[in-house]
């Protein structure tokens, strides 16, 4: 086995080398040629660029800064657009009006408020069972202190088991 391998290995080494070769000589150019290059290379150098394309979902000039990333404008049809700056490019959406979060401002149907003095229990139902916490009233969100204050309002309304809507 040692002779075998010894052979190829001699035989690849043998295979690989080639006689040298000679390279061709430059040929010499006449002057005129040679200002003939010159010309067409002078010439390349002042093509244009192509423009930029313009990517679909970028904010026209007009667009306001909302201060978070993100452009906010109208086209002329009279919808409104939001713009963002992605990795990937821009991304532009459709202004709704709606709120970007979900608990600011309206009430989440599944959350149970009651209140012990100063701390305020929650109860949510999720798909993996019922999720328990405590707060201190001062300690609340938004959206929080908004199921909190419509806990108080159905109270007021007589309602027994308070469930926030």
């Amino acid at each position: 086995m040692r002779k075998a391998t010894l052979t190829f290995v001699l035989c690849v080494a043998a295979w690989g080398q080639d006689a040298p070769t000679q390279p061709a000589a430059p040929k010499k150019a006449s002057v005129a040629a040679t200002k003939a290059t010159t010309k067409k290379a002078v010439q390349t150098k002042t093509v244009k660029a192509p423009a930029k394309a313009v990517d679909p979902g970028q904010p026209p000039k007009t667009a306001k800064d909302n201060g978070d990333g993100s452009f906010s404008w109208t086209d002329p049809k009279g919808k409104r657009w939001i713009s963002r700056k992605t990795p990937f490019g821009w991304m532009r959406s459709e202004n709704t009006g709606l709120a970007s979060e979900p608990g600011v401002g309206s009430v989440d149907p599944s959350v149970k408020v009651s209140e012990a003095g100063d701390n305020v229990h929650f109860e949510k139902a999720t798909p993996f069972g019922t999720t328990k916490w405590d707060k201190r009233k001062a300690d609340l969100t938004d959206g929080e202190r908004s199921a909190l204050e419509h806990a108080n309002a159905e109270r007021a309304n007589g309602v027994k088991e308070v469930v926030a809507k």
